[in-house]
């Protein structure tokens, strides 16, 4: 008796139950379409992370504690699971040539770079396991801050002075990339 009761009342009023269908069918596929976008931008926010380095892990040493050394960096490196493991230091300086100088952010690196965020070189190479090895002062600028402070883009061979907590360091640029930052 309900359901014929039902029926009687669709086809009545059968212009509010065209709009009623369609009022339904658009939530729903709005939420289809909301759902999928956010899914969408989950993946892309992720996969953006990933090409930056960020899936892993970040060990910090407090004040007071031994600093990490190779032994200890060789001992993560063995871990079960560790695809690799790179040192990173991160710090404001200041560089400065030709009478130019600007405030930076300076990364400390390890020839394993790619690990840790995406570089894409315009001019010169990345660092090697030689200039970790022998301690060389070398760094990659980005373009920005060598037109900034050479007046153009081709900047390698070209020193750069580094003021890192008080210490001026000169450093020979290998490298030239399209990044924001500078790395060192």
């Amino acid at each position: 008796m309900l359901i014929v009761s039902v029926f009687k009342s669709i086809f009545r009023r059968k212009s509010r139950t065209i709009l009623t269908a369609i009022s339904v069918c658009i939530g729903v596929l709005s939420l289809f379409l909301i759902t999928a976008a956010s899914d969408t931008g989950t993946e892309l926010l992720y996969n953006e992370l990933d090409g930056m380095g960020i899936g892993g892990i970040s060990i910090t040493n407090s004040d007071g504690v031994r600093e990490l050394d190779k032994d200890d960096l060789d001992t993560i490196r063995c871990i079960s699971g560790v695809e690799s493991a790179t040192p990173l230091i991160i710090k404001n300086c200041i560089l400065e040539s030709r009478g130019e100088s600007g405030n930076a952010l300076g990364w400390g690196i390890d020839y394993g770079s790619e690990q840790i965020i995406s570089i894409e070189i315009i001019d010169g190479r990345l660092f090697s396991a030689e200039d970790i090895k022998k301690c060389k002062f070398v760094c990659i600028l980005d373009s920005e801050t060598a037109k900034k402070i050479f007046g153009r883009e081709a900047v390698i061979g070209e020193t750069i002075s580094v003021n890192l907590n008080g210490n001026y360091m000169d450093y020979e640029i290998v490298g030239d990339d399209n990044a924001e930052i500078s790395l060192f």
